[in-house]
């Protein structure tokens, strides 16, 4: 009998991605031969800024959120989490995306779309569909996993994350087997309770099949866009280049006369009765730096970036590129930032109601400010 894993989606554009989810099909497959279960992974069936997985089996649902980062991982509730290279004499730190931001963004989105499917599926089969009360209840068996696919040495995760769905662990550890050969990654997302059917699990499958093929034209353009704007900053940077060079070759230049015209200068006779000449250059004023407070009435995730952005697309790319701050849901958001940039201002983007609204501006010429938001923009189209 061939072997009941059900592979959905697109292949992953990152080899890394390809390579880790090769990994966890191989486990996940010798699991099945053996046990004939149906077990479920999607690749990407959703339209997030962050290669994902999702996992269907009778005991559990998890979205998985790929990160290639290694060495030593440190993180917390809030703010960036650090990835520190533990290889060579010299130790280099990296921030990167809190992924309990992409964990709560990428649950409820699985959640929504598992509610979805019972309720479409309860218009046809009304006899036959589970109880409503256990479909409600889906969030509370979900998982949300950060997999880290690069080698670990060590996974520092601080107090203060009070979401028990959410999992921080490794590739090498998910892919490792227990001592009745059970996966890990199955282990940890066992909800002890039967969750799904084999018929539940065929026909959600088949709908996140439909899913990811609707969302995958989308995907492409966003890969388009984003590969579109690295070509643009890589023109840039050549073009800085080319006028750093040219600016080099001047001040060459400028050197090679000033030399020449002292060198001249020397010669002539010296003016015994010449005064000094009074050095009038000013001293460099240090960097100043700006603090606004904002305060809301709800929790709300921020993102803050010195430009307008028009299109939900655009600011996706934003964040998927770290193109500004971005923080985790909170009713006080305290920004820090360079005086010159928030006299001209920025952009603060609000995700309400799991809507980005458009960019409110931000712009102070105080040492430290106080905004009180009490209504939303737009969302963004």
């Amino acid at each position: 009998m061939p072997s009941a894993t059900r592979i959905i989606g697109p292949d992953f554009l990152d080899p890394e991605s390809r390579e880790a989810f090769e990994r966890i099909a191989e486990t996940i497959r010798q699991y099945t031969v053996h046990s004939r279960e149906t077990i479920v992974l999607a690749r990407n069936p959703f339209v997030l800024a962050h290669d994902h997985i999702t996992l269907l089996w009778s005991h559990g649902a998890a979205i998985i959120f790929l990160f290639h980062r290694g060495g030593k991982i440190t993180g917390s509730a809030e703010g960036s989490w650090t990835e520190t290279s533990t290889e060579g004499p010299v130790h280099s730190e990296r921030h990167f995306e809190n992924p309990l931001i992409l964990a709560a963004e990428g649950c409820q989105r699985l959640v929504e779309f598992l509610q979805a499917f019972h309720k479409n599926r309860a218009r046809v089969e009304d006899a036959s569909t589970p109880a409503v009360d256990h479909w409600n209840a889906i969030g509370s068996v979900t998982k949300t996993i950060a997999l880290f696919t690069r080698p670990v040495t060590q996974l520092e995760i601080g107090e203060g994350i009070k979401d028990p769905s959410f999992i921080a662990t490794t590739l090498e550890h998910v892919t490792s087997r227990t001592i009745f050969h059970l996966p890990n990654l199955l282990r940890i997302t066992d909800s002890e309770d039967h969750v799904f059917d084999t018929q539940d699990l065929q026909l959600i499958g088949s709908a996140l099949e439909r899913e990811a093929a609707h969302n995958e034209g989308e995907r492409e353009n966003k890969v388009n866009e984003a590969t579109t704007l690295i070509r643009v900053r890589r023109s840039l940077r050549r073009q800085r280049g080319m006028l750093w060079a040219a600016i080099i070759v001047a001040l060459s230049v400028t050197t090679v006369v000033i030399v020449l015209v002292m060198s001249r200068g020397s010669k002539l006779p010296s003016n015994k009765n010449a005064q000094p000449v009074l050095d009038t250059s000013r001293r460099q004023t240090p960097e100043s730096k700006s603090t606004v407070v904002i305060k809301l009435q709800e929790p709300e995730q921020l993102f803050v970036a010195p430009n307008k952005f028009d299109s939900r697309t655009q600011l996706d790319d934003a964040i998927a590129n770290g193109l500004g701050l971005r923080s985790y849901p909170s009713v006080e958001h305290v920004l820090t930032l360079d005086s010159v940039q928030f006299a001209r201002g920025v952009y603060g983007y609000f995700k309400v109601d799991n809507k980005w609204r458009k960019g409110k501006l931000l712009q102070t010429f105080n040492d430290r400010d106080t905004f009180k938001i009490d209504n939303y923009l737009a969302p963004l189209p």
